[in-house]
């Protein structure tokens, strides 16, 4: 549980800096960080 929020803490930082950028730059660095974050997991699966 704690992992998680660390995560999300991580993933707050990161969109509150790209909430300064424009709208569509954020938007592909949060899908970009969801790919990354869901890779991590697939592989701790296997």
């Amino acid at each position: 549980m704690s992992k998680k929020n660390n995560k999300n803490s991580k993933t707050k930082k990161i969109n509150q800096k790209n909430s300064k950028k424009k709208p569509q730059e954020s938007v592909n660095i949060n899908n970009e960080i969801k790919q990354i974050l869901l890779k991590k997991l697939i592989e701790k699966i296997k």
